[in-house]
């Protein structure tokens, strides 16, 4: 089984492109605290997580720098060669799920935050 959740804050505004066969795909970066290690404080670690298709969209949308998400998803590897030529490896989360996690119903109830196609308007998530 592949699956992990994560709970953080975004790091920057989701960076929303196209694929050449125009699909949708958007990537950002959480940081989720976790735990504290001897004798310092709370330590976090930075995840990248692509999002495809309707899930991109409404990350670029509605998703801003600072915002806490709760995100479910897939662990995937993958090897590329950089520009310089040099063979690298990357691993990223692939967001099957995101949800908002802090509580800006306020939000919501003006219409500014609701995914549409959601099933109703106090469940705004993908």
């Amino acid at each position: 089984m592949n699956q992990c959740q994560l709970m953080g804050r975004l790091t920057a505004e989701p960076a929303l492109r196209y694929t050449p066969q125009q699909i949708a795909v958007a990537s950002f970066s959480l940081a989720a605290p976790c735990g504290k290690q001897k004798d310092k404080d709370v330590v976090t670690d930075f995840f990248p997580i692509i999002a495809w298709r309707a899930k991109a969209e409404f990350a670029s949308k509605y998703l801003r720098k600072g915002r806490s998400v709760a995100v479910t998803g897939e662990i995937q590897t993958r090897d590329y060669v950089g520009k310089d030529g040099v063979k690298r490896r990357v691993t990223e989360i692939i967001a099957e799920e995101i949800y908002f996690a802090d509580g800006k119903a306020d939000e919501r109830q003006s219409g500014g935050l609701e995914y549409p196609g959601a099933p109703d308007d106090d469940n705004p998530f993908l």
